[in-house]
């Protein structure tokens, strides 16, 4: 009975001293983890799989807070997976061990100003303009225009906008059962919003929107909400019509005075609509529209992100400017 007492507890030693030796060979050397872990993420990033990338960033960072190029690396994948918690993290870890960086406060400055952080934003951007001596003068402008900005009258939608905001990502997503919208509209108003084609652009709506499958919901970007609101104030006042607006700017230049070397996919422009509906459904029959760009625009399966701007106008009742983007933004 002593015997296979003293045999089990032998035993279960032995066992326990196995068990320790494996763990520790498992995670007693994290450079050869870390190794495994850079291994994974080269083979992603070969693959262009950017979940699994970082997934394998993650991995490193947990054994190696101090890698500051996985942290880097991470935050770039952080705006394509719309990570932004993990973003800022990264950005405070990168600010303070790269005082002198000035593009990480710039990045960061950007996030912050994107989520509707301006007073964070200002002091990023503060700090950039001051070490770098005003030489940026990218830095410049959004220091002066955005630090003494009011998010609430410029930076949120108004009733409209939210209207064709909503009515947009209805159609996204239920295109096929958005067809009897387009019909009712256009059994009401067919004169206003397709006086040119008439039946034949109907029949041909009816037909792409049979064809496309459910697209994404479209995410509310600040930075475009600005853009289009500065073209729409500017059609307004101005009387002018077009993408080109009074000062010569195009649309991808009025998006870099809100973000940085940012593109948009495309900016539709319309007038005078009664309804959120009416607008939405002019501009996706595109009646007499070579090529039906605002229809490409609106279905656009890159499109990721919007901001609406609307104004009156001087010859019709409102003007309301649409711009598209693929980059996901932060939002409050």
């Amino acid at each position: 009975m002593r015997y296979n007492t003293l045999q089990t507890l032998i035993l279960l030693l032995v066992m326990s001293l196995w068990l320790t030796s494996f763990a520790e060979g498992q995670v007693g050397k994290p450079s050869q983890n870390i190794a495994v872990f850079t291994t994974a993420y080269n083979e992603a990033l070969s693959a262009k799989d950017i979940p699994k990338m970082k997934e394998a960033l993650d991995s490193i960072l947990a054994f190696q807070a101090d890698d500051w190029e996985a942290r880097r690396q991470r935050s770039f994948l952080a705006w394509e997976t719309g990570d932004w918690a993990s973003l800022e993290a990264d950005y405070n870890a990168l600010a303070r061990h790269y005082p002198s960086n000035v593009q990480i406060f710039e990045r960061r400055g950007l996030l912050r100003w994107y989520m509707g952080k301006i007073d964070s934003a200002c002091r990023d951007f503060r700090y950039v303009q001051i070490f770098t001596s005003g030489l940026h003068s990218q830095y410049s402008h959004l220091t002066k225009s955005l630090c003494n900005f009011t998010l609430e009258t410029r930076g949120t939608m108004n009733v409209l906008e939210d209207a064709i905001f909503r009515e947009i990502n209805t159609l996204r997503q239920r295109p096929a059962a958005y067809i009897q919208a387009v019909e009712e509209e256009f059994a009401m108003n067919a004169s206003i919003i397709a006086p040119r084609e008439g039946m034949i652009v109907l029949r041909e709506v009816v037909q792409t929107l049979m064809n496309t499958p459910p697209l994404n919901a479209l995410k509310y970007a600040l930075p475009l909400k600005l853009a289009a609101q500065d073209h729409a104030d500017d059609l307004g006042q101005h009387r002018h019509f077009g993408h080109r607006g009074t000062d010569g700017s195009l649309p991808d230049e009025r998006l870099q005075r809100y973000a940085f070397h940012r593109k948009s996919l495309g900016e539709n422009i319309g007038y005078g609509a009664k309804s959120a509906r009416m607008l939405v459904v002019g501009l996706l029959l595109d009646d007499g529209i070579q090529g039906r760009g605002h229809r490409v625009n609106i279905l656009n399966p890159a499109a990721r992100s919007i901001g609406i701007g609307t104004a009156e106008h001087a010859v019709y009742p409102c003007v309301c400017v649409q711009m598209f983007e693929e980059a996901l933004y932060p939002s409050k």
